[in-house]
């Protein structure tokens, strides 16, 4: 019967754990589907504006969603160790007892993790791209229309 609490609060902390997982793979999905959407239907000059700011966008939103899991993680991993009288039912509110001695993930080391790599080969794909067409666009107008910018 003692175990029951610890169970029962890892089980809560289990199911958070896995609402931030699958949110994630949910994002990339569907940052994914937007683009090639995008690529599939619009064939302007500056669509590869619009792609950078839509991957950015779901890079920072999955950034935020992997912190929050590391973070939910953590407090996993140190219920786990605690004896059945020490459980509370902590859930990541505000540290009263400091019980939880730990630091809160940040989102600009998640922003550089490892899963973020289809983000990051997104963001440097249509930059070098947008880059591309900013100086052909340059230069068709320095020829033909004889512009200064």
């Amino acid at each position: 019967m003692e175990d029951n609490k610890k169970i029962a609060h890892l089980e809560m902390l289990q199911n958070i754990i896995n609402r931030f997982s699958s949110n994630s793979f949910t994002l990339k999905g569907l940052c994914f589907s937007l683009i090639v959407g995008i690529l599939s239907f619009y064939k302007g000059s500056f669509i590869w504006l619009i792609i950078l700011i839509i991957d950015i966008t779901f890079w920072l939103l999955d950034s935020f969603y992997l912190a929050r899991e590391r973070y939910y993680i953590k407090i996993y991993n140190k219920v786990r160790l605690l004896k059945e009288d020490d459980i509370d039912f902590f859930m990541g509110r505000e540290e009263v007892n400091n019980k939880y001695p730990f630091k809160k993930e940040t989102l600009f080391k998640s922003f550089l993790s490892i899963s973020m790599l289809p983000y990051i080969v997104i963001f440097i794909a249509s930059f070098i791209v947008f880059i591309i067409k900013l100086y052909m666009i340059y230069l068709f107008c320095s020829k033909y229309i004889n512009c200064e910018f």
